[in-house]
């Protein structure tokens, strides 16, 4: 976003207070000075304010129409890769659907699997690259206490979970529980993301016993998302990717898996295969024990234990309709690999062996944004139908702008203040409300024309402040009301017993 100041564009400021502040003696000049963060769409017209030392008076018309507080909270510059090779700030996000009490073992399954994942990726591509920093971010409607020892240690902004490259979050319709990536663009082009169930990550116990398959899968499908390779399987019923093909000589006789391997890919086809000459139905099962002497290819059988290579341009199978051969143009997936920017940026000297290439792991919590929005409520905004606008921007920004879950409160400014409508969290049956809450007219009459902008900015930041004081004091209560129910129940069975014991001991009188 571009604001122009004086005839000039310039980048705005991010700053905890976001406002747009604009000045000038006369209409016809531009804008002097401006200041813009997290407002996406402002009402601006061009008239003078006069400042002094506590307030703005308005000499002509000027419409300040300000999120004046949020909650920022340190943000990651994204995944980058470091000299060495590391990738940094690769951010694995967990879905507000996955229930919190999968909190503990599933952080620590994740940090197995990625470490196991980082070994696997450091050699499959010659010990060049490997993850490094990895964030894990859970939601925030998750009770952390649930989380044992892998509490979030910081807060981060919902920007940090858009752009995620891992997400975990429930069963996916077509791809089950399994991993799968995301690719909207071509070949050697980047992926969208990453996703997998959390029961995917949640099936292996605490005592870190990993299956292959899981740190393989991640590699696997790490390598579409960052570089742009595809598979080299071939998909049931699929008439674009068939699981067989045929080179030569009688149907049966010349039927092949579609893969690449370094050597003949031993397996078990299935009944269906022989049944129906179309192919229909026909699946291909790769044998776990009778294909110790393939090293090749991740892209294809990752599953298999001894494989660790990328197929290069010696083992690479290009009659095979594989979706990687048809969109890269029937190149190796180590020529694809290799020739990404990754790649080419590290030195010789770069990928070092004494480098440990177990990641590091950081768990934060994602916060939900709060606004405060400070409208000025004076008797210039009636000129021009200035309010009316105006109200129309901020109903269209709470009911359909502001994602559901955010903390929003409206105060109204002139020389006295007036809360509208204190900190609330926005769902489906509170946004119609909240968005009625501006007056259909700014009420002037206790207005003489001025506007404190500063009192204003300080009610805002304490409105937001109370909120977060009332919902302390609020959970403060709830525990300790929880607590002497439960030490109440304790004292009234332990009354029980002794009185039935007494009971009991009581001799009977014959």
């Amino acid at each position: 976003m571009m604001i122009r100041c004086r005839s000039r564009e310039v980048k705005p400021t991010t700053e905890g207070l976001n406002e747009v502040v604009m000045r000038s003696s006369h209409r016809e000049r531009t804008a002097s000075s401006c200041r813009s963060a997290g407002l996406e769409k402002y009402l601006k017209i061009n008239h003078s304010v006069t400042m002094k030392r506590d307030s703005f008076h308005l000499t002509t018309l000027v419409i300040l129409v300000s999120i004046i507080l949020t909650s920022v909270h340190p943000m990651t510059d994204g995944l980058r890769l470091n000299p060495y090779g590391g990738y940094e700030d690769l951010t694995i996000t967990i879905g507000s659907e996955v229930p919190p009490i999968a909190c503990q073992q599933l952080i620590q399954n994740l940090q197995t699997i990625f470490s196991s994942a980082s070994d696997y990726l450091h050699e499959a591509t010659f010990r060049k690259v490997y993850f490094h920093r990895l964030i894990i971010v859970v939601p925030p409607t998750w009770d952390t206490r649930a989380c044992g020892k892998y509490l979030p240690a910081s807060q981060t902004s919902a920007s940090t979970v858009a752009n995620a490259e891992f997400r975990i979050g429930l069963e996916h319709p077509v791809f089950g529980h399994a991993p799968y990536t995301q690719q909207s663009l071509g070949c050697q082009k980047p992926g969208d993301f990453i996703s997998m169930s959390y029961l995917y990550m949640m099936q292996y116990n605490e005592t870190g016993q990993v299956a292959s398959i899981a740190d393989r899968a991640v590699v696997h499908e790490w390598a579409k998302f960052r570089y742009g390779v595809f598979e080299e399987k071939g998909y049931e019923n699929d008439p674009i990717y068939p699981v067989e093909y045929h080179k030569g000589g009688p149907r049966d006789d010349g039927r092949k898996p579609t893969s690449c391997a370094n050597g003949l890919l031993k397996g078990n086809w299935s009944e269906s295969c022989s049944r129906n000459p179309s192919g229909k139905n026909c699946i291909f099962i790769p044998s776990i024990t009778e294909n110790d002497n393939l090293t090749s290819s991740i892209m294809s059988c990752p599953h298999l234990p001894t494989v660790k290579w990328f197929c290069d341009s010696l083992t690479h199978n290009p009659l095979a309709p594989t979706k990687h051969n048809f969109l890269c143009a029937k190149k190796s997936v180590k020529e694809i690999i290799f020739s990404h920017p990754d790649f080419r940026n590290l030195t010789s000297s770069s990928s070092r062996s004494d480098r440990g290439v177990t990641p590091e792991f950081v768990i934060k919590q994602l916060v939900q944004p709060r606004f405060v929005l400070l409208i000025e409520e004076t008797g210039n905004m009636n000129l021009r139908d200035v309010w009316k606008y105006l109200k129309l921007a901020i109903r269209k920004f709470i009911k359909y702008d502001l994602p559901t879950g955010t903390q929003i409160g409206l105060v109204t400014v002139s020389t006295d203040l007036r809360t509208l409508a204190n900190m609330t969290v926005l769902d489906e049956n509170l946004r119609g409300t909240l968005a009625e809450k501006l007056p259909n007219y700014p009420n002037i009459e206790t207005s003489n024309g001025g506007l404190s902008l500063r009192k204003g900015i300080t009610h805002a930041i304490n409105v937001m402040q109370s909120y977060n004081l009332i919902m302390t004091l609020f959970l403060g209560i709830l525990r300790s009301f929880l607590f002497l129910i439960t030490l109440f129940s304790t004292q009234t069975c332990q009354t029980r017993e002794t009185i039935d014991s007494r009971k009991l001991a009581k001799p009977i009188n014959s």
